[in-house]
């Protein structure tokens, strides 16, 4: 079976899966290598004691049989190289003919296959050595030893000439062996460890594959930045083969029966939006019926390879705009680059009676690198109309996980805009443009809230905002970093990180009512929880959500100059489709509702509309200004609507004055609100 996968880094998704005969012809996938003279990947059936060959279209067909079991294999030039108990096996790449058969007394059993450039290959002994072979005549030697029991792969490093060296043990570290005097040492301090496969890039990153979590991960060749998770969900990763034709990681799943390929190359990104009515409409940035709007794309190229013959074709869905101008063009971006079609930009018309609706624009991407031509397909929404949410995409992965908060958002027929946390921080006075933010920051990662972030967010909050705040292990990194942010806006403590995904509704919560019980891991959420932070209510917070039998909270709400619900783990992580949980269909309208108030700070429509009744202003609006001022009257719901001058200090005598300047003396008309 051949399937295309999709992680954290690969933005398109393919399933293939075929064999000469319809059936799949793996069973028990041990190793990989790519022969890239007849465009296929070369695998390791162990329990068949074959060798499958899988061209690039996923087709399967046999190889070779008759081997009994087949481990590890690598590719030297012409021929493959098949370690079988107790045997070496030389195939040609071509035939499958046996060219070469070594006899090796292992101390265990022999595994994992590597090669370097001097006409040696090295040949992992489970035993706790590695044993290197002469290739023109078979004569082979112990290279290393004492590596311990269980080494299972390794593969070798040019840049640093070492043989990198895993093993199947829980927490092992990964070792290298020095090729000019066997010397070992040790790359990796702490680790899942029980790795079955290790292979390494061009670049010198090296991708290993551990059974502890059904993982793999990369690490930077100087093994010295945390690594970074690849892929996971795998049942029994084994070896592992980089393709750097494509550009493009081979993962076999031992007892899946399985080898996935995944697109290591990155193509253009998004990195900013610009809608333009100023031609084409009133001015206002808001799209809106009758309008012709522009806009550009700017994108970042993030790919290791310079890229060029960079086009974009522009289809959208939802509301019915008109595209006018669907085709652009982009100059060529060197790595790290960026480029934008400002100069030629999009366009599209609104028809009357479009409203507020969200729309769904797609730009397929096609351009070409030294890895060939490639197409991709890059989505955004947009709203049609006055936008009532931003949703701050802070999950710098790059998986779906904003998928969860767009369709909880599309249920309760909210309009919104996105704001990718990829292409900068937003400014606050960005986020007052909206009637509420949710910022969310997907998977966990060491630094989740940046100082500038957290600069625009108090900035925002400042202004009487509406925040809806959720993410693992924020809570944890602020106790360290900002304590302030934490105590005084988010009006909570830290208390400890335990994983624990049971909460249920606290006694006097202010959002979720008392039948709420939640369930925040299982295949009906995002499932992507590992760092869940517990808090308690300081300086006003309000307990919402309490860990099931626990003493402390996961959620504190704010209600006061802003308003506030901080989830101290992923919404997108809550279950639906089990009737024992509250759904996240079922809570998410509950957190919604929260946030429908009359900000006094932030909800000015009509400048003097003291009632906020919408019909001002007029001779009701004076007199409850009056009544406000000098008879003990009611406070006006909209304080910034009540800033008549609009000089920031109101209501005052000077917005009297300049209310009954304008009613009755014809002076000029309240400032218009922004």
């Amino acid at each position: 079976m051949y399937r295309r996968r999709g992680t954290v880094i690969v933005a398109l998704i393919l399933l293939v899966v075929g064999s000469v005969n319809g059936q799949n012809l793996l069973n028990g996938v041990e190793s990989i290598s790519f022969d890239s003279i007849n465009n296929r990947y070369l695998v390791s059936s162990l329990y068949d004691g074959a060798i499958v060959a899988i061209d690039t279209a996923g087709i399967q067909s046999p190889f070779r049989d008759g081997l009994t079991q087949t481990l590890g294999n690598h590719l030297v030039d012409s021929v493959l190289y098949v370690s079988t108990p107790g045997i070496l096996v030389g195939l040609d790449a071509a035939t499958g003919a046996t060219v070469f058969q070594q006899s090796i007394v292992a101390w265990g059993g022999i595994d994992g296959l590597t090669a370097d450039t001097s006409g040696f290959l090295y040949i992992v002994d489970t035993g706790g050595r590695i044993i290197k072979l002469r290739l023109s005549d078979g004569e082979h030697w112990t290279f290393a030893s004492g590596l311990g029991q269980a080494i299972q792969d390794c593969t070798f490093d040019i840049r640093n000439n070492r043989i990198i060296v895993v093993s199947y043990i829980q927490n092992s570290q990964i070792v290298a062996v020095n090729m000019d005097d066997s010397t070992v040492v040790s790359l990796t301090t702490t680790s899942p460890g029980r790795y079955d496969g290790v292979n390494i890039d061009a670049r010198g990153n090296v991708y290993v594959a551990t059974h502890t979590n059904g993982s793999i991960y990369r690490y930077d060749n100087d093994f010295v930045a945390p690594p970074e998770l690849i892929s996971s969900g795998h049942n029994q990763p084994a070896g592992l083969c980089f393709n750097n034709r494509d550009y493009q990681l081979a993962i076999s799943e031992f007892e899946g029966d399985t080898v996935y390929l995944v697109d290591m190359w990155k193509g253009p990104q998004i990195g900013g939006l610009a809608f333009n009515d100023s031609s084409g409409g009133d001015g206002d940035g808001i799209l809106e019926d009758g309008e012709t709007i522009q806009f550009a794309v700017t994108l970042d190229n993030l790919h290791e390879e310079a890229l060029s013959d960079i086009s974009a074709e522009l289809s959208v869905s939802g509301p019915p705009l008109n595209v006018t101008v669907g085709s652009a063009s982009f100059s060529d971006m060197a790595v790290g680059g960026s480029v934008d079609n400002a100069a030629t930009p999009f366009e599209f018309d609104i028809p009357n009676g479009c409203g507020r609706q969200v729309a769904t624009f797609s730009l397929t991407i096609t351009w070409t690198s030294n890895y060939g031509t490639k197409v991709q397909t890059l989505s955004f929404d947009k709203s049609t109309g006055e936008a009532s949410v931003l949703l701050v995409d802070d999950d710098l992965a790059g998986n779906d996980v904003d998928l969860y908060y767009r369709l909880a958002l599309l249920y309760t027929d909210s309009t919104y805009d996105v704001w990718n946390a990829s292409w900068g921080t937003p400014q606050a006075a960005h986020l007052g443009e909206y009637d509420m933010v949710i910022w969310f920051t997907g998977d966990h990662r060491s630094n989740l809230l940046t100082p500038d972030e957290i600069i625009t967010i108090k900035a925002y909050l400042d202004a009487g905002g509406n925040l809806l705040l959720s993410g693992q292990g924020i809570a944890g990194q602020l106790d360290t970093t900002d304590a302030d942010f934490l105590h005084n806006y988010l009006r909570c403590e830290y208390v400890k990180t335990s994983y624990y995904p049971y909460l249920a509704a606290q006694p006097g919560a202010q959002v979720f009512d008392a039948s709420v019980a939640l369930k925040i891991d299982g295949s009906g959420g995002a499932d992507n929880q590992s760092v869940l932070d517990h808090i308690d209510p300081i300086n006003g917070g309000v307990a919402e959500l309490q860990y099931w039998g626990k003493p402390n909270s996961g959620a504190v709400s704010y209600s006061g100059d802003y308003r506030l619900l901080f989830l101290s783990f992923g919404f997108e992580a809550i279950i639906n489709g089990d009737a024992q949980w509250t759904e996240r269909d079922v809570v998410f309208p509950q957190m919604m509702a929260y946030f429908e108030w009359i900000n006094p700070l932030f909800c000015c429509e009509v400048r003097a509309d003291l009632d906020f009744d919408g019909l001002g202003p007029d001779i009701a609006d004076l007199v409850f200004l009056v009544d406000y001022m000098f008879s003990g009257g009611g406070v006006p719901p909209c304080w910034q609507a009540s800033d008549i001058d609009a000089n920031g200090a109101g209501p005052d005598i000077a917005d009297l004055v300049y209310l009954v300047d304008y009613m009755f003396a014809g002076g000029p008309p309240p400032p218009i609100c922004l």
